[in-house]
């Protein structure tokens, strides 16, 4: 779900932002060297970002609560591009979301921290583990 606007501090928005931004620089620099020695993994990447942006906005309700959640295409992104690029596809995700009322600006860090870092890094451990223990996935 996503943090709009208005939720956190002002001092809570510049900690999750300077979190956010370690994880989008060091993916930044994963997409250019791939770039660089992969040309075809631009159209690629560009796929992934389409495909996280689709699948978060399917909204599926939540009784009782009154609000919705959704699935989030990171671990499938971050199997197929790389975990550090897939942060860098959903911060900007998120940046469209941002747009489409679902989050905010100044809370963007915090929604790039809990959905495009955690979520991507979560999905893309537990794969790893699996294949380590020689689990099909």
């Amino acid at each position: 779900m996503h943090i709009s606007d208005g939720i956190l501090s002002t001092q809570w928005c510049i900690v999750w932002y300077a979190v956010a931004l370690v994880f989008v620089a060091l993916g930044i620099r994963e997409i250019k060297r791939r770039i660089e020695e992969t040309p075809s993994y631009m159209p690629l990447l560009a796929l992934m970002g389409a495909a996280i942006f689709v699948i978060a906005v399917w909204h599926i309700p939540v009784p009782v609560t009154g609000s919705c959640s959704h699935p989030i295409g990171t671990p499938m992104s971050a199997i197929i591009v790389g975990p550090f690029a897939t942060v860098v596809l959903s911060a900007i995700a998120l940046i469209f979301h941002a747009f489409l009322a679902h989050g905010g600006i100044t809370t963007l860090g915090a929604n790039t921290v809990s959905m495009g870092i955690v979520g991507t890094f979560t999905g893309y451990g537990t794969y790893v583990l699996l294949r380590k223990v020689n689990l099909s996935v």
